[in-house]
């Protein structure tokens, strides 16, 4: 009895080394996609949303992220959300406009691609896509009120300075 015992207790050790703590490797595999369909399409809502709010990406990202949703390829669809998740993520978090950016902005570039993968992972894990791209969102009054301003802006030439 007592060498059934040890050997169980030796091959739950054993299995015990390949498991991830906290989480964590369950948390890299959704970093690297594992996207559903339902999130990818809510992602290009959000994509496409951002224009609305002087958000700028590149135009590709609405497309490729629509035609990956449409092929089915899971491989593809998490590469391009992935990419997607991270340019808008990026953006929201003063990313979109470099080293041109205004100093009286305020706005700390201080998350990394890191975080930014890791809240993706989280998200994605916990079906919570929308709140992590909601919390990202700027919420000062100004910014709420610019945005409304540009999204009602119909001249063109206008929208762009």
């Amino acid at each position: 009895m007592r060498l059934v015992r040890n050997f169980f207790l030796i091959l739950l050790l054993f299995v015990a080394g390949f498991m991830p703590l906290n989480g964590q490797d369950s948390a890299n595999n959704h970093a690297r996609g594992n996207w559903r369909p339902a999130q990818a399409e809510n992602l290009l809502q959000w994509v496409l949303r951002a224009g609305d709010e002087a958000i700028e990406l590149p135009m590709q990202t609405a497309r490729d992220l629509r035609e990956a949703i449409d092929a089915g390829k899971r491989d593809h669809l998490n590469e391009v959300s992935d990419t997607a998740a991270l340019q808008l993520l990026r953006a929201y978090h003063g990313h979109c406009c470099g080293d041109t950016m205004p100093e009286n902005w305020h706005i700390t570039q201080s998350v990394t691609d890191q975080t930014l993968r890791e809240r993706i992972a989280e998200a994605l894990s916990a079906d919570r896509i929308d709140l992590v791209i909601r919390a990202a969102r700027p919420d000062h009054p100004h910014y709420r009120a610019l945005a409304t301003v540009y999204t009602n802006e119909k001249n063109i030439a206008r929208r762009q300075l």
